[in-house]
């Protein structure tokens, strides 16, 4: 007689929890990976592999509460996908995350009777510097904000200068604001900068 699937025993798990996502903005950042674990062991490890192999080593002893592991990111490490392998568990689940350069954007706004002269500028992450250089011939996207005050008007893409920066200028009879989007690439994040008005 087949046993009810109510009684069945069912299946544990562990797993380190990557975040989903890992912004590469700074020489060097701690990231916390928590461990989600139905089996209760005493030990869990995990190692996590990147584009160029082997990166760091996770471990947890959660009968002794230490159930999140300290996973170092630097400045200089490809991004790309990481992922854990190499399970302590026979109960282990696998994880990834995706590491990019992060980018910073900043929009000024200068008004002139109806012409609003917007100049969009775009950064990236350096991490051989470490710090943000201009970043040319990138594509961002300006918006205005429309006369509901939440939704955003397209105004124009287009590719910013040898520094960085790119002026668009737009008519817009009252005041506005105005927003500027860097365009995600396989290697850098996009980011959004403050809303300006004029």
């Amino acid at each position: 007689m087949p046993v009810p699937a109510s009684a069945e025993p069912q299946s544990c798990t562990t797993k380190a929890d990557l975040p989903a996502r890992v912004s590469i903005d700074r020489e060097w950042q701690v990231v916390d990976v928590p461990l989600v674990d139905t089996c209760a062991p005493e030990y869990a490890a995990f190692d996590i592999y990147g584009p160029d192999g082997f990166d760091d080593f996770l471990e947890y002893f959660p009968q002794d509460d230490e159930t999140v592991s300290s996973w170092l990111v630097l400045g200089e490490m490809p991004p790309g996908v990481y992922r854990t392998r190499d399970g302590e568990t026979s109960e282990s689940v696998y994880d990834s995350t995706v590491l990019k350069y992060g980018s910073r954007a900043r929009l000024t706004a200068k008004r002139s009777g109806t012409t609003v002269q917007l100049t969009a500028c775009a950064t990236q992450y350096n991490g051989m510097r470490d710090a943000f250089v201009a970043w040319a011939g990138h594509r961002v996207t300006v918006q205005k904000l429309d006369g509901d005050g939440r939704s955003w008007q397209y105004l124009a893409t287009t590719t910013t200068g040898r520094g960085g920066c790119v002026d668009v200028p737009t008519r817009s009879p009252g005041r506005a604001s105005f927003r500027v989007t860097t365009w995600e690439t396989p290697k850098v994040f996009s980011r959004t900068s403050p809303a300006v008005t004029a």
